[in-house]
């Protein structure tokens, strides 16, 4: 009996064990979402208000101008530790090019851990392809998965954004007119999420 090829094996494993998989996670998300709402809201909250104070001590110092961009980005290598880490961080009027750093880190896991669950399931049932489907092709598979898990995120993060507008200390920080808030990923694409439309006090 000839056995499949490496391309013909992925393509089999891909179709019985991988491309429909997260269509079963949403419903777990949602309800994750919804048992763990406020706590969600308060993880939320404390990282985005850790990293304003920050800037907000760097304002005072006279080391950062007004915050211009406020950029939550999804860090990668994380998911290789099993963890969806986004930083957030807050930018004056230079961007990327604000080397002073007012970073934080929010955990994204009730989001992500379907996905991890899966790849770990997805690791033994690898193991009937022999070595034709390897432990690496497992993490490059996540980290394809993850893009869908992120997308699914920046609609959390939506709908956690007015929690944060109202907050004290976003009110409170030093930003200009038109400051935006992007996420995407570290130093690459990103979304609009947000941005100031009025003129500040």
């Amino acid at each position: 009996m000839k056995l499949p090829t490496r391309d013909e094996a992925m393509q089999e494993f891909l179709e019985q064990h991988v491309l429909n998989g997260w269509l079963d996670d949403v419903p777990i998300i949602e309800h994750n979402c919804a048992e763990h709402e406020q706590q969600l809201i308060d993880t939320w909250l404390s990282a985005l208000e850790q990293s304003c104070n920050e800037a907000s001590l760097l304002q005072a110092k006279g080391e950062k101008g007004p915050v211009r961009y406020v950029y939550i980005s999804l860090l990668r290598t994380s998911l290789l530790d099993y963890q969806a880490l986004y930083r957030i961080d807050c930018h004056d009027q230079r961007w990327f090019l604000d080397e002073t750093d007012s970073t934080a880190h929010w955990d994204a896991g009730w989001v992500f851990d379907p996905l991890f669950q899966r790849m770990q399931k997805l690791k033994e049932q690898r193991q009937s392809y022999g070595r034709r489907i390897t432990v690496m092709d497992v993490e490059k598979i996540m980290q394809l998965e993850a893009i869908k898990y992120h997308t699914l995120t920046l609609h959390v993060l939506q709908a956690l954004l007015p929690h944060w507008l109202e907050h004290p200390t976003w009110r409170a920080l030093n930003k200009t007119s038109d400051c935006s808030i992007y996420a995407g990923e570290f130093h690459d694409e990103c979304e609009l999420l947000y941005q100031e439309s009025v003129e500040l006090s």
